[in-house]
């Protein structure tokens, strides 16, 4: 998949140190466990809407956009909730602890990331397939 609206709001900033991470068939709700509430029950806005919260219904994409229950034969297919946890996990732990505990080996794990982040059944090897980060003015990792 290809993201150049996010890649260009990279591009574009200048803050740094800076970082960018790509992920395919994430999803919205990638991060969050908003799929995983009742996905039995056809998810967190259809229980909505079972209640009477109409207003659910002006939400639905993005109260669904990226849950794994959603998939079918056809059409955009996301990862199971547990890709995107593993990846905000690991992402998150190496960036705060590289700063937190100034622990510069997890910059890193970071640089590795599009190699290195593997090892959750059924989650693809090449989850995080584009990494980018600028640390320093003048220096850039692609």
């Amino acid at each position: 998949a290809d993201y150049p609206e996010e890649a260009a709001s990279y591009e574009n900033c200048t803050v740094v140190p800076r970082r960018f991470a790509a992920v395919d068939a994430l999803g919205h709700l990638f991060c969050t466990d908003l799929c995983w509430i009742g996905e039995s029950a056809g998810g967190i806005v259809q229980i909505a809407l079972d209640h009477g919260i109409k207003v659910a219904k002006w939400f639905e994409h993005l109260g669904q956009n990226g849950c794994s229950y959603l998939n079918r034969l056809a059409g955009p297919h996301f990862l199971e909730p547990q890709c995107g946890w593993f990846f905000v996990n690991y992402a998150t732990s190496a960036a705060l602890e590289e700063v937190l505990r100034c622990d510069v080996s997890m910059a890193k794990q970071l640089e590795q990331i599009r190699s290195g982040l593997h090892g959750r059944p059924g989650c693809p090897a090449d989850i995080v397939f584009d990494y980018r980060e600028q640390l320093r003015p003048g220096t850039e990792l692609l």
